[in-house]
């Protein structure tokens, strides 16, 4: 069996409360394990909390992407949980992470409860 190519990514979660350390240990060990199982070193990971933020501004996903042009080329993908997300509007997730992709070339990718990937692209074209 070939062995997948290692990539470097970032972790990203939204949480009810960053103050409740077992949830926040919790959340970060499932994107731990995922990126163990699927070769991708994870150098942190990066929370805000649910309340207060919308998409994609919450202050640690401003200081992420602040991090961008630095790691242009060595960041591959950044890794969520579908629960972190407001994944009831999964356009605005797509479109996120194809301009992140055509920019940048870096993907995101959506993890599930059981730490499996997510795939919101089915019945949805973005070209």
């Amino acid at each position: 069996m070939e062995e997948k190519p290692i990539r470097i990514g970032v972790g990203y979660l939204r949480v009810e409360d960053l103050t409740n350390e077992s949830d926040l240990q919790s959340k970060m060990r499932q994107i731990e394990q995922y990126c163990s199982s699927n070769n991708i070193l994870i150098p942190g990971v990066f929370a805000d909390n649910i309340k207060g933020t919308e998409h994609f501004n919450g202050p640690s996903w401003l200081e992420l992407e602040k991090t961008f042009p630095q790691t242009a080329g060595f960041l591959h993908t950044i890794i969520m949980l579908d629960n972190s997300m407001q994944m009831k509007n999964p356009g605005l997730y797509l479109l996120k992470e194809k301009e992140l992709r055509e920019k940048l070339g870096i993907t995101i990718e959506i993890i599930g409860d059981k730490g499996h990937k997510q795939d919101l692209s089915k019945g949805l074209n973005l070209n």
